[in-house]
């Protein structure tokens, strides 16, 4: 690498906002889930696991959950809190199937009591509107987990998703790209030079970020990636055996 002050320089330089950019969480006051025909269907980004069984077995461990519902699932409103979520319950399915043949419905189920944060992400201009975000989490106090705090922790979690792909894509060439390595031993070596390639991509991200006072989310990976690359010089020409 030729100089680094110069390619955190070119980093600073490429900013990739998030989307929306300069958006903000709308939370509405009155519930939408008195039932999922009144909620949006998610388009994408679904926990796929948030079920009466998955909860149990989670919070059997002491953790807490902060999961998004997915349309489908029976979220009556048991009580509004003051900041406009309310409380309601997951429901063991057999429980509820039997329950609603004797004629019992919503409220009348038992289940897991949780509760549910609705919001929807807009510009500053108002003039983007994405799809009913429903959470639903374990704490059920306004003052340990805010709304808003609830909308941030669940974008920040999808980080780990653009993380994988930008290892898999950015750094290894995409899903069809084999690696080079024939033994075991080597194929090891050949996933942490990857590894470590992508951290210290990373590193010079965070260092140009904080330098001019930045969310390092805010950087292009890719941008960054092709900036330092092109001050990379003997570049390796042989292939691992």
């Amino acid at each position: 690498m030729q100089n680094a002050e110069t390619v955190l320089g070119v980093l600073r330089g490429s900013l990739e906002s998030p989307v929306p950019r300069n958006g903000h969480a709308g939370f509405g006051g009155r519930p939408h889930g008195k039932g999922p025909a009144e909620r949006q269907a998610p388009r994408r980004a679904v926990d796929p696991t948030l079920s009466h069984g998955a909860l149990t077995r989670v919070l059997a461990t002491g953790a807490h959950v902060l999961w998004r519902a997915r349309a489908d699932i029976d979220l009556p409103v048991l009580s509004v809190l003051d900041d406009g979520t309310y409380t309601s319950r997951i429901a063991d399915p057999k429980t509820s199937r039997r329950l609603r043949r004797e004629g019992k419905s919503g409220a009348d189920i038992p289940g897991i009591t949780v509760r549910v944060i609705e919001y929807s992400v807009t510009t500053d201009e108002g003039t983007d509107v994405c799809e009913l975000f429903c959470l639903v989490t374990d704490l059920l106090d306004p003052q340990q987990l805010s709304a808003p705090q609830a909308a941030q922790a669940y974008g920040q979690r999808w980080q780990i998703e653009t993380a994988f792909a930008e290892l898999e894509t950015g750094i290894r060439g995409g899903p069809a790209v084999v690696l080079r390595s024939k033994s075991p031993d080597m194929i090891r070596q050949e996933l942490y030079a990857m590894l470590c390639t992508y951290q210290a991509i990373r590193t010079l991200i965070c260092h140009a970020a904080a330098a001019e006072g930045l969310d390092p989310d805010r950087i292009s990976f890719t941008r960054a990636k092709e900036a330092i690359a092109a001050r990379v010089t003997g570049a390796a020409a042989s292939s691992p055996r």
